[in-house]
């Protein structure tokens, strides 16, 4: 219905309006005869017969007739107006309600980090074999709501530094827990691998390189794991932490290199 309305050009009708009134007023006019002073203080006024009463009175009735139309096209002009506007800041609370919602879920959700990446050492609260490298890493939840996990890759190996394949060519174990995570709780896991770099764990090709290229070689972690946010999916999209670490003999953790930087994020 108000898209009909809508399509009507009122501002022709109430302008049609108008000029119709105008001409009523002035057919009114003409119809009084023009008489002199003399004339007119001489003459004595007839009583007005029927017809001429009908006449005026429907004179009166077009231009009363008139003027409705002309004020409700301009009713129906003001209510379109005020429809309008009134549209207009919906449509700005809607854009707030939307920004103010992803600003909520941008500053009160789950955030999983990769944290405590680090070899064993013999006297660690598990068997550790003398010819393997056993690493020990957790995920925790620094966000503001608890996490439910649902997915993971965690892989580690040697690799030359400039090798490291991409997420979604690197492989890896989903060996990450699925279950509900809350705020500040940690899900630590453990992986082993051999102590020394094996010329078969890399690429085809790299193992016809120099052993000084071996010697170059790092032992990385690196994997992505995905959770939702335990509230339900009406409080966001499934997120994914991606990490890769690099580790460090002297401190004997795992730390993050400048060279692979744009593995660590969020989305």
């Amino acid at each position: 219905m108000l898209k009909w309305l809508r399509s009507i050009d009122w501002f022709a009708i109430g302008a049609s309006a108008l000029i119709l009134a105008a001409m009523l007023l002035i057919i009114s006019q003409q119809k009084q005869p023009i008489s002199s002073p003399n004339q007119q203080a001489s003459q004595i006024p007839a009583p007005m017969s029927p017809e001429e009463r009908m006449a005026d009175y429907a004179l009166a009735l077009d231009v009363f007739t008139a003027a409705l139309v002309v004020i409700g096209a301009l009713e129906i002009w003001l209510l379109f107006r005020t429809d309008k506007t009134a549209r207009w800041q919906a449509d700005i609370l809607t854009e707030q309600k939307q920004l103010g919602r992803r600003q909520f879920f941008a500053e009160n959700r789950p955030k999983l980090e990769l944290r405590f990446a680090q070899r064993l050492r013999a006297n660690s609260h598990i068997q550790v074999s003398a010819k393997r490298t056993y690493v020990e890493f957790s995920i925790m939840n620094t966000g503001t709501n608890a996490a439910h996990i649902t997915g993971s890759r965690v892989r580690l190996d040697w690799f030359y530094p400039d090798d490291v394949p991409n997420p979604d060519a690197m492989g890896g174990t989903d060996i990450i827990p699925h279950r509900r995570l809350i705020v500040s709780a940690r899900e630590r896991c453990t992986l082993d691998i051999a102590d020394t770099a094996p010329e078969n764990s890399f690429e085809e090709g790299f193992s016809e390189e120099p052993d000084s290229r071996l010697e170059q070689a790092k032992l990385f972690l690196l994997g992505w794991v995905v959770y939702h946010d335990d509230r339900g999916s009406e409080w966001g999209d499934p997120r994914t932490t991606y990490f890769c670490r690099a580790y460090n003999p002297i401190t004997g953790r795992f730390a993050a290199i400048p060279e692979l930087a744009d593995w660590e994020f969020t989305h």
